[in-house]
């Protein structure tokens, strides 16, 4: 339930973004529709995702908590993990965007390529750790989760500073490619309840296409 919910969320987020993206460009009333938008979504994961009180998750582990340390520790750790993930995004990003630019690669690609793999290396990490450590629906929602959060939050803050202007034909493009992207992934998920070796490797697959055809647009 909660990973359809998760799924009709991030659909839902891309429509808004793609409907509000026509006019080729996101002012302070755009910015501020994505984040309100945001928050309806975040009460609503809020509430669904709550642990009942008997300390139970709802999905039949044991009911183990597993607590080794106080909250205040995983806390401060959590603190550390992102800010150390931030450190080494923001190095990775300018390193590669340094090197691009003295190779004389345009904006475009840059984006298109090297910022976006670059701003997604903390959200890899996270999901690859977690099916590793046999967490994957943390991988599943890891991913899920920064789409919307990236539509919706990262597009409506930079909206409310100072506006956001682009050209209206790459962003849609882009659009309908996530949109289908995860349409694909929920058949994965409803087809086997799973997302397999071969399955990921396809999505590999689609993200060098998609990258392809953006090189082209440029």
């Amino acid at each position: 339930l909660e990973e359809r919910f998760e799924i009709i969320a991030t659909l839902s987020s891309l429509l808004l973004f793609g409907a509000l993206a026509l006019d080729g460009g996101f002012g302070w009333v755009d910015g501020l529709i994505l984040i309100s938008f945001f928050m309806v979504i975040l009460y609503k994961l809020v509430r669904s995702a709550r642990v009942p009180p008997d300390g139970t998750e709802g999905n039949g582990v044991d009911g183990e908590v597993g607590w080794r340390h106080s909250p205040t520790t995983y806390l401060a750790l959590l603190v550390l993990g992102i800010a150390a993930l931030a450190l080494g995004a923001d190095m990775t990003i300018s390193s590669s965007v340094n090197l691009a630019r003295s190779l004389g690669v345009s904006e475009l690609i840059i984006g298109a390529t090297i910022i976006s793999i670059g701003t997604t290396l903390p959200e890899l990490t996270v999901s690859v750790l977690s099916a590793l450590r046999g967490k994957p629906d943390l991988a599943v929602g890891n991913a899920l989760g920064s789409v919307f959060f990236n539509t919706l939050v990262v597009t409506g803050a930079v909206a409310l500073l100072s506006g956001v202007y682009f050209e209206t034909s790459v962003v849609l493009i882009s659009v309908v490619f996530l949109i289908s992207v995860t349409l694909l992934v929920a058949a994965m998920m409803r087809w086997k309840y799973q997302i397999s070796r071969l399955s990921g490797a396809m999505l590999i697959a689609l993200f060098v296409v998609f990258v392809i055809m953006i090189l082209a647009l440029g």
